[in-house]
């Protein structure tokens, strides 16, 4: 066997010499007949490259022609890459670990799957494609050569059958690793390469090649006349590679290409191993490797800290993340493990020193900004005058398109792709102005944690890394919300509520993670006013009802899921009370509170070098507060009822009563224990209307206007009987609604707001809502760092956008229009009732998704706009997007939750997940065909199920 194999690979030897030999016999007599010089045919190329053209006039035809030849010349400079690559494959890769026996065939052959057919066949099209050139006129043919290698089924074979194996391919390099002669052998060959490529920049390139014979048929085809014998050959090439890039994008979905992805750029990014070599190389970093996460770039910047002392840091942009690390120094020196590292990216590959980092800093991409002095205009030009005008009458058209009555899907998409590319010349315009106008090193970045918004100032070492590094920013900014418009929000189940009491409805619902339990569970209450039931909806494996059972004898009015106690930061073990940088602060109405002077500052001492043990690290999303607040507590009565011992330093979920009654229960217990045991009673003495977690406190509105505040004691439970009160409203402006936006609690009291910041309870600002003082009836946001909050009147059917931190409304849209298209299908009567009685119901954001629920029992779809700090308008309308199924009665509650998927078993990624999203109702509609079966359970509750 091993001999068979050995002549085998001699063969495939000889044959690839005898190949290279002719091929380059005929470069040769390229070079030397081309009708016109070399250096001229590279000009001519570099022209057609960046699409300038020349100041002379020029004949068409004559021009055309020297695009052709400049293409094929392109064509042909890229195919002998390509074919040197897979030669090096075959010959200082493949051919030789056969030979040596560095590792067994096996794996050999599970590496380099299919590379020797590919580099025959691309060998042999290399050679036709030399001959055609050395015959080049203006009559020649392209097409058929085209045609002729991407027609045959043995090459459509060869790559579906490598992209197939990639992932085998992939793992048997990992594997492959624990080897120290093979490891030796690459690093060898890496190095012996003139572009220094690694097995893993070469073997890649299979992948990436497809797409490229695409474009040069494209741009053959705009300077090819229709009449020459190369257009329809052109055609026909076009659809078979387009064919065969299509099947080769269907494999890799099939076979789910682990650790790859297809970037926005059309290439084939080594995502995986570029995410694992960053994360070994950065101490306490885990959970980086995600399949929907990639590497975009890191740069050495200056920190300027509020002590004023500058820090030199490493910071890395991720298309959904940015991580701030620092160098690990001993005595002075980088401390490397040896040379550089590729990072594979979008744009290509980089080198990184390979030296060991600390976590600084780990913030997801949507909290950070630019802050608003980066993003200063300049005066407006008169194009960008004119641009603004063709946004004001877009929008205008958009608002006429909305009372057309027949269906007109297609105009709206055209209006919406106007809009964008207008848009998009409008931030062109402004970034260019921006770039005009401020020639400094510096860029001030906000991040929007739970407790502030904090700014600090990053130094770049020039002038062009500031530019480009913003460019990359933005550009990832914009990718992380253009993705929410492609997210698809699939129907899974309906599910039916058993009917046990007459009158019962839905109050609201929140979801329960269990601390021993990757998939949580939903608490869906209902009541009809004299009891309340709680019913667990399972959401994993099966969608079904767990368990329903009544738990009082009034109305809950509100739940919410308390996450468990975590005393430490993620990844650090200082002690806070011991922090040399709190600083104590008395405020202006009595309270003291201690907060960091910065996130930078909590890690401001000089620890680069690796003796120190302290490796703790900040994550923006987990920030707890320093130290216990101290407020002045009033006396509220609270009677206890009932308390068994429970630690409350575990998840709980907390639920509200009409009367007063504030049940707490632990997120371990089953519902059987729910029922009657395991829990803490007291009565507040007042309605709860509103419960919210936030900044590791419980706020609860109560009916006289009172905001009460649960914090933990000092062993970590919640000191529910000596709670905070601070009066917010009054017993005729009672708090009824509640929700947390960059940073600060945003209080509903009839018609207006009230911003109240968690730490001192002191109330920042308030603002009317509605001019026609009518109360507000739900009001959302995406969560604490956002910078949007959504609210809606009561009996309205407009929602409005504000900005979280000035305040200002972005902009108010109706959902009359979109209503009025599902309910086409309709009998005539209801569609007059639903109508006339039109109003927003629930409001719940997911994944930058605002979920509107209405009177009409109709879900509806509006993406959330990218917004940065110094926005105070939003040109265009937004897309609302009804849902194709809804309820038959008014939408009572929507909520989300997050489960693991149990398909992803892999221990070198993080857990894969998939959100879910629970509309609850009276009925269920389907509002793509008319049923008349439907209608006969519209008085029970229905819980849909929706997947993103």
């Amino acid at each position: 066997m091993l001999n068979k194999t050995s002549t085998s690979t001699h063969i495939i030897g000889d044959h690839i010499k005898k190949i290279q030999t002719k091929s380059d016999e005929s470069l040769h007599h390229i070079r030397a007949s081309a009708p016109i010089p070399n250096d001229e045919i590279l000009c001519t190329l570099r022209q057609y490259a960046v699409r300038r053209h020349h100041s002379a006039p020029q004949h068409e035809c004559r021009w055309q022609q020297a695009k052709r030849k400049a293409i094929v010349m392109q064509m042909y400079d890229t195919e002998k890459s390509y074919v040197e690559a897979l030669k090096i494959l075959v010959t200082k890769y493949y051919l030789p670990m056969k030979d040596r026996t560095i590792i067994s065939n096996d794996l050999v052959n599970d590496i380099f799957y299919k590379i020797p057919e590919i580099h025959m066949h691309h060998t042999a099209f290399f050679i036709s494609l030399t001959q055609k050139l050395a015959l080049w006129d203006n009559k020649q043919t392209i097409g058929d050569l085209l045609l002729q290698m991407f027609a045959k089924q043995s090459i459509i074979e060869t790559y579906t059958s490598f992209v197939t194996n990639y992932k085998t391919a992939q793992e048997a390099i990992r594997l492959c690793r624990d080897s120290s002669s093979f490891n030796k052998f690459l690093e060898q060959q890496a190095k012996d390469h003139r572009g220094k490529l690694t097995l893993r920049d070469l073997i890649i390139q299979p992948v990436q090649r497809i797409p490229r014979y695409e474009l040069y048929i494209k741009d053959f085809l705009k300077c090819t006349n229709l009449n020459h014998p190369d257009y329809q050959l052109l055609l026909k090439a076009q659809n078979d590679i387009h064919s065969l890039a299509e099947e080769i994008d269907q494999v890799q979905r099939e076979v789910g290409v682990g650790g790859s992805s297809v970037t926005s750029g059309g290439l084939f990014n080594d995502i995986g191993s570029s995410l694992e070599v960053v994360q070994d190389m950065i101490e306490n970093l885990s959970d980086l490797v995600h399949p929907d996460r990639f590497y975009i770039r890191h740069d050495i910047i200056t920190l300027q800290l509020t002590s004023g002392i500058k820090k030199d840091r490493c910071i890395f942009l991720f298309n959904d993340l940015i991580i701030v690390t620092s160098c690990k120094r001993r005595s002075g020196t980088l401390s490397k493990k040896g040379g550089s590292v590729i990072l594979n990216s979008p744009s290509g590959k980089q080198y990184i020193d390979n030296v060991k980092h600390k976590l600084i800093m780990k913030i997801p991409l949507e909290d950070v900004d630019l802050a608003s002095g980066q993003l200063k205009k300049t005066p407006v030009a008169a194009n960008k005058s004119h641009l603004e005008e063709d946004v004001s009458i877009l929008t205008h058209i958009t608002e006429l398109a909305k009372t057309i009555s027949v269906p007109h899907q297609q105009l709206d998409e055209s209006i919406k792709d106007t809009i964008h590319i207008v848009n998009k010349h409008l931030i062109e315009e402004s970034e260019a102005d921006s770039l005009n106008d401020n020639k400094s090193v510096n860029v001030q970045l906000t991040i929007n944690t739970s407790e502030r918004i904090e700014t600090i100032e990053v130094l770049f070492s020039s002038f062009e890394q500031k530019l480009s590094w913003e460019r990359s920013f933005l550009e990832a900014k914009k990718a992380l919300f253009d993705a929410v418009g492609r997210r698809n929000v699939l129907f899974q189940h309906v599910l039916t509520l058993p009917h046990n009491r007459a009158g019962m409805q839905f109050s609201c619902a929140a979801a329960r993670l269990s601390s021993n339990d990757s998939f949580p569970d939903v608490w869906v209450c209902n009541s009809d006013g004299f009891s309340s039931q709680v019913c667990l909806v399972n959401l994993h494996p099966d969608f079904n009802l767990k368990a329903c059972n009544t738990v009082c004898t009034s109305k809950i009015t509100c739940v919410a899921f308390v996450p468990a106690h975590n005393p430490k930061r993620s990844g650090g073990s200082t002690k806070r009370k011991h922090h040399p940088h709190v600083k104590h602060v008395i405020s202006g109405g009595g309270t003291l509170g201690a907060t960091p002077e910065s996130l930078l500052d909590i890690d401001s001492s000089d620890d680069d070098d690796l003796n120190h043990g302290d490796t703790s690290s900040i994550h923006t999303d987990r920030l707890d507060s320093l130290t216990h607040d101290i407020f002045e507590t009033s006396t509220l009565p609270i009677r206890e009822e009932y308390i068994p011992e429970q630690d409350t330093r575990e998840a709980t979920m907390w639920l509200g009563t009409e009367d007063g009654g504030l049940q707490v229960f632990q997120c371990t217990e089953t519902m059987k224990t729910v029922a009657r045991k395991s829990r803490i009673l007291r009565q507040l003495g007042s309605s709860i209307y509103s419960i919210l977690h936030a900044d590791n406190k419980v706020f609860i509105a109560l009916g006289h206007g009172d905001l009460c505040v649960i914090r933990r004691d000092l062993n970590g439970r919640w000191d529910i009987d000596s709670p905070s009160i601070k009066t917010i409203g009054d017993i005729d402006n009672p708090v009824t609604v509640m929700t947390i936006a960059a940073g600060k609690i945003w209080c509903a009291c009839k018609d207006k707001i009230i911003v109240v910041c968690p730490n001192s309870l002191n109330v920042e600002h308030s603002f009317i809502v509605d001019e026609c003082h009518r109360h507000v009836g739900c009001m959302t946001s995406g969560g604490a760092s956002m910078h949007h909050v959504w609210i809606a009147s009561q009996g309205a059917h407009e929602v409005r956008l504000f900005h979280a931190t000035h305040y200002q409304c972005l902009l108010e849209t109706s959902i009359k229009s979109s209503v009025i298209q599902k309910l086409q299908t309709c009998d005539n009567i209801i569609r007059a009732h639903k109508f006339g009685c039109l109003r927003i119901t629930a409001l719940h954001v997911c994944k930058d998704i605002l979920w509107v629920g209405t009177s009409a029992g109709i879900i509806l779809n509006i993406a959330v706009p990218q917004i940065d700090s110094t926005m105070t308008k939003i040109g265009g309308a937004l897309n609302v997007k009804g849902l194709a199924y809804g309820h038959a009665g008014p939408v009572r509650f929507l909520t989300s939750a997050d489960i693991a998927s149990p398909e992803n078993s892999s221990m070198q990624t993080s857990p894969v997940t998939k959100t879910l999203v629970l509309s609850g109702g009276d009925g269920f509609e389907d509002y793509q065909s008319y049923d008349e079966t439907l209608g006969k359970d519209d008085a029970m509750c229905h819980v849909i199920l929706w997947q993103l």
